[in-house]
């Protein structure tokens, strides 16, 4: 595979966001442009299609992109993602094995869905047995988000090139395959989940999701406080866990969403530490909309005892001054487009 210029485009169910990037030397990459506005909302399913379309048309044109190629991806909240462990098998005996592993795991028939598995991690061939293992990454995509999502972009004028799920794009953008990185868990606060993935030497080792994110915050601080959902998101973005604000009357209110989500990342910690890995988890990286909450880093820092930070996906990436300014501090809200964006084709 290699890198063809195309547009990385997060289908968010709040938010739009796309990327674009011109490949300088292997491994080196500049920004052409990124862009990012609210999700348009619509009475119907196919009056919102249209609607989305003209908007990210419209989009695409002002930011001048340079191409109508695009990877695009499936929200972690409508798509079945796990990392399973199983006996060693070759093609063609591993994917019917994969069907039946997919059985125990899917909760909707196979036939509703699009199902594809990759393999994480094999024995090499003179040490495969019986009793040797391998560790495979199975996705399983409704037809229907599938389809839609596809025929989204069409209608925006896009050719789709690929399409992959959004914890795959946040891990290329953040972490990447670098076989030297410590063990990290990367905790993508998304609008409607946040989703808990361990990449250890650089592959995938565990995912798991919960429905909790950024709306159930928001929604916590309108019912405490009595305000509209947007004046709470308002205040959820500007004052988040700093008990100095508002008489701490926002943390209040945050706060036992944030510790539901620190328990589940305690369980995730400990669910990986005592199923067989050898390497413990050595920092967390925050990314999303979410992880960009006032006094999180500190929270979660306190509560996991582990280096934590918020990932930057443009970290590796040369930008100009003015684009600098323009993305400002909305970096964490492009780590899905970026690695859409860096996808090999």
């Amino acid at each position: 595979m290699k890198f063809l210029p195309h547009i990385g485009l997060d289908l968010g169910s709040q938010a739009i966001k796309f990327v674009e990037l011109h490949q300088v030397s292997e491994g080196k990459y500049s920004l052409v442009s990124a862009g990012m506005m609210e999700t348009p909302k619509a009475e119907n399913d196919l009056m919102s299609q249209t609607v989305k379309a003209d908007a990210i048309k419209k989009l695409l044109k002002e930011s001048k992109v340079t191409t109508n190629q695009t990877v695009i991806d499936l929200p972690e909240s409508l798509v079945y993602t796990r990392v399973i462990e199983m006996p060693f098998l070759a093609e063609p005996e591993l994917s019917q094995a994969i069907k039946w592993q997919a059985e125990q795991y899917i909760p909707v028939p196979l036939s509703d869905v699009v199902l594809k598995h990759q393999i994480i991690s094999q024995p090499e061939a003179t040490q495969t047995s019986t009793d040797t293992k391998m560790t495979v990454l199975l996705i399983a995509a409704p037809n229907k988000v599938l389809n839609d999502q596809i025929l989204l972009a069409e209608k925006s004028g896009l050719e789709v090139m690929a399409v992959e799920t959004e914890i795959l794009a946040v891990a290329r953008a953040l972490v990447g395959n670098d076989t030297f990185s410590p063990n990290t868990l990367l905790v993508h606060l998304g609008a409607e989940n946040t989703t808990f993935s361990i990449l250890s030497r650089g592959d995938l080792a565990l995912t798991q999701s919960i429905s909790t994110g950024g709306i159930a915050i928001a929604r916590s601080v309108a019912v405490e406080l009595g305000l509209e959902f947007n004046q709470a998101e308002e205040y959820k973005k500007s004052y988040g866990l700093d008990e100095s604000k508002l008489e701490g009357k926002v943390v209040k209110a945050i706060k036992p969403v944030i510790d539901l989500i620190t328990a589940e990342i305690k369980r995730v910690l400990a669910f990986y530490e005592t199923h067989g890995s050898q390497e413990p988890v050595k920092r967390v990286v925050l990314s999303g909309g979410t992880a960009m909450l006032p006094g999180l880093v500190h929270n979660f820092t306190l509560s996991l005892g582990l280096e934590v930070q918020v990932g930057n996906p443009f970290a590796n990436i040369s930008l100009t001054e003015k684009q600098k300014l323009e993305i400002g501090e909305n970096t964490a809200l492009y780590t899905t487009a970026v690695g859409l964006a860096l996808k090999l084709l």
